[in-house]
């Protein structure tokens, strides 16, 4: 486990649940941070199972327990996780927490730019997406065609 007890730099996480193909969700924990050297390092903190439903509640929660077994909680000054609704309510459940309980001040939240970009790709090319389709059916029929491929 890694110590984060002579870390004098702060911690920024990142956070990312998914469902995996065996259709578990899980939830992983990274923290950055400045170690020796002053080299930037990254650790996985906590990759666990979160049965449904991933509320807000049970996000903080899961944060919580993992900061607490890391004795990190003074230590986060950020979170980055995905515009969810779940995340954002769990992110505020914490600062309520930390702020209310432990007296400390609130974690700065960010959003995560490559989901923000993948779900505007995403809703862009639903705008094509009958074009899309015809184009699909178009590039079958000739494969699919020895007549309309040898063209």
């Amino acid at each position: 486990m890694t110590t984060f007890s002579k870390i004098d730099s702060k911690i920024a996480i990142t956070t990312d649940i998914w469902t995996s193909m065996t259709n578990k969700p899980y939830a992983a924990i990274t923290a950055h941070f400045v170690g020796e050297n002053k080299k930037i390092s990254h650790v996985l903190i906590d990759f666990c199972l979160i049965p449904h439903p991933h509320n807000g509640e049970k996000i903080k929660n899961i944060l919580l327990d993992t900061f607490e077994n890391y004795e990190i909680n003074d230590k986060i000054v950020s979170i980055t996780s995905d515009n969810a609704r779940n995340n954002i309510k769990g992110l505020n459940l914490l600062n309520e927490y930390l702020v209310e309980n432990l007296k400390l001040e609130n974690i700065c939240q960010f959003p995560c730019f490559g989901h923000i970009l993948n779900s505007s790709i995403n809703d862009g090319i639903k705008e094509f997406e009958s074009i899309i389709s015809k184009l699909r059916q178009i590039g079958s029929s000739i494969k699919n065609s020895s007549k309309k491929s040898v063209l």
